[in-house]
């Protein structure tokens, strides 16, 4: 249900587009990832299109697995901190990822809920792309957040050219950091629209 949730607020808020977009919740203790079904993102969403996999097979819930999980779960493997990513494209993020820039630290706010600048990937390589796609974008998640204090304090990454990942604790505090995400490449947009 919380997962569930988390995506219907995802949904509404406009940090999604309709469908796009995933939500994933690591239980370790049990080695379940609750994660939503692929296009099912929307203020409608119920628990039934949230799955439980366990290695790659489907337990519950109805629907297919989303590319991203793949993504999802090569940052879980890295990082014992995070047990819940959202990927979303919030629209100001977004730019900066698809101009393939980090978004610069420009006030107090952005110091305060980052502490540093928000990273972006290098651009996937032809080979990476016309491998394994998802798994490679996870391990250049992994390999941009590879400084501790990034994957512990900055928890967010933009992806060259696509989304924008957050991480947290559980659905509730990654979709936080998605939000703050966002209103840090407002800021930031509209400041370098200034200088």
């Amino acid at each position: 249900e919380r997962v569930a949730k988390v995506c219907r607020e995802l949904a509404s808020s406009g940090l999604c587009g309709e469908g796009s977009g995933a939500v994933s919740f690591f239980d370790r203790r049990f080695g379940v990832i609750l994660v939503s079904s692929a296009g099912s993102i929307s203020p409608e969403i119920t628990v039934d299109s949230v799955l439980a996999v366990v290695d790659g097979s489907v337990l519950e819930g109805e629907g297919e697995i989303p590319n991203e999980l793949d993504s999802h779960i090569e940052v879980y493997d890295e990082f014992s901190l995070i047990s819940s990513i959202i990927t979303a494209d919030p629209p100001y993020a977004v730019a900066f990822a698809q101009a393939g820039r980090p978004i610069k630290p420009y006030g107090t706010a952005h110091a305060e809920s980052f502490g540093d600048l928000i990273p972006c990937t290098r651009r996937l390589m032809p080979g990476e792309i016309a491998g394994e796609l998802y798994k490679n974008l996870g391990r250049l998640i992994v390999e941009t957040l590879s400084d501790p204090k990034l994957a512990k304090e900055v928890r967010a990454v933009l992806t060259c050219s696509d989304k924008v990942y957050a991480l947290g604790v559980d659905p509730v505090d990654s979709l936080c950091r998605m939000k703050a995400v966002e209103r840090t490449a407002q800021s930031a947009f509209l400041t370098e629209l200034l200088m």
